[in-house]
């Protein structure tokens, strides 16, 4: 389900369940909040030819979500830069053995540090 609102200063979006943001800005500068569900999984096979062959894992997989403000400011018409720093929670890494076991490497709750620039609106 995604909604989004937008007026000239206000804008909230939610693609649910994975990622809620609002941002207010009354000017050229922008001040937000934001949770983002980041992740995927990843096959590791390769092919004869390819370098070393994984040949005990089938795939990874790594999910993390990530809570804090973000602040950004307009660089020109179509683009802008952008901070945000917060929380990163329920971090976890797990591979998969081409058995189909899990081994589970969670990782503890910690800090990130996010700088973008963003072209287009």
């Amino acid at each position: 389900m995604a909604v989004n609102y937008l007026t000239e200063e206000v804008s909230l979006g939610i693609i649910a369940p994975v990622r809620p943001n609002f941002a207010y800005k009354p000017g050229k500068v922008s001040n937000g909040f934001d949770i983002a569900l980041e992740g995927g999984q990843f096959h590791l096979s390769s092919k004869p030819g390819d370098g070393i062959i994984i040949t005990t894992q089938d795939s990874t997989k790594f999910s993390r979500y990530n809570i804090g403000p973000t602040l950004g400011w307009d660089a020109g018409i179509t683009s802008r830069f952008e901070i945000s720093a917060g929380i990163s929670l329920k971090r976890t890494l797990k591979a998969i053995s081409n058995s189909g076991m899990e081994t589970d490497y969670d990782l503890a709750n910690g800090v990130y540090l996010s700088l973008g620039y963003y072209l287009g609106r």
